[in-house]
């Protein structure tokens, strides 16, 4: 299936956790993975937790993570993303969403193009219609998502100023290690 075409992708990719909620209309990716070993599921309440989450498992371990949420989540994802966004974090956000039999049509907790909202504070986004296309975007996903973590823009403008980036990736890690949950 898709899913099962997802999960392996994100696991030759070296993913060790994927960071979401459980909601419905998932359930094919949720059956994908718990028929794997890994990677592991992190669950959350609320999908802005989530994504707290993973942009701490991002700072801790100088990584990009992954954050899967139910396409009606996105705008409680923005508030988060738009923090990473702002702390030059990496996070590949993946979202379901429903047929396009039934776009433009006004659903119920639907938007009719929810990409156009994450284009301020997002480096890429697609939206796939072909299940074919699963693991080549799922590796492009990752590869951009990649390259964010190769620069520094205190360096590249050579200016003298705190490395923020560095505090914070050394706080999230000694969170971490203080729950007795380190990433690695």
């Amino acid at each position: 299936t898709g899913a099962e075409v997802l999960v392996e992708t994100l696991r030759a990719a070296g993913v060790r956790y994927i960071f979401g909620t459980t909601s419905t209309g998932m359930s094919a990716f949720f059956d994908a993975l718990t028929l794997r070993p890994d990677p592991q599921m992190i669950l959350s309440l609320a999908e802005s937790q989530a994504t707290s989450m993973a942009q701490g498992y991002e700072l801790a371990t100088n990584r990009p993570s992954v954050l899967i949420v139910p396409g009606v989540a996105v705008p409680s994802t923005m508030n988060n993303l738009y923090n990473a966004w702002k702390d030059r974090s990496s996070i590949l956000v993946l979202a379901d969403s429903t047929s396009t039999y039934f776009e433009g049509r006004n659903g119920f907790q639907q938007m009719d193009n929810w990409l156009e909202s994450m284009v301020a504070f997002t480096q890429w986004r697609w939206e796939l219609r072909n299940e074919r296309q699963i693991a080549e975007m799922i590796r492009r996903a990752i590869k951009v998502s990649a390259s964010i973590l190769t620069s520094d823009p205190w360096q590249e403008a050579c200016q003298i100023l705190p490395d923020v980036n560095t505090l914070t990736r050394l706080a999230a890690t000694q969170a971490y290690e203080q729950a007795g949950v380190a990433p690695e």
